[in-house]
């Protein structure tokens, strides 16, 4: 399953740090239906050569991620989503501005829905 995540600088009314960042996810809603799902974040040919993620962070998965690794470019993360139970994950995909050095927080979230 592949999500584009566009990152761009706005200086004003962003929706992330402090409102200089404006990120967005295509698809907006990932629900992940099949176990052992590969999952890649990727940043979009819109975001600049400059973002790079670097890091990524987990609320409440239950250990539901595996095998996460982060591309050598920074340009995509990628993990396998064992989805065993129906569950709302939140992630923060951190992406640094290396030109201004700026940290980026994109989250999104993962919604688990087991196959029956």
């Amino acid at each position: 399953m592949k999500t584009e995540l566009t990152v761009v600088y706005v200086g004003v009314n962003g929706n992330s740090n402090l409102g200089k960042y404006f990120y967005s996810y295509d698809p907006a809603i990932l629900l992940v239906e099949d176990c052992e799902c590969p999952i890649n974040f990727v940043l979009s040919e819109e975001t600049q050569p400059h973002y790079k993620i670097i890091d990524m962070f987990v609320s409440g998965s239950g250990k539901q991620f595996k095998d996460i690794k982060i591309a050598d470019d920074g340009r995509s993360i990628s993990f396998v989503d064992i989805n065993s139970k129906k569950q709302l994950i939140s992630l923060s995909i951190l992406v640094k501005d290396t030109k201004l050095g700026h940290l980026v927080n994109c989250d999104p979230q993962v919604m688990n829905k087991p196959p029956n």
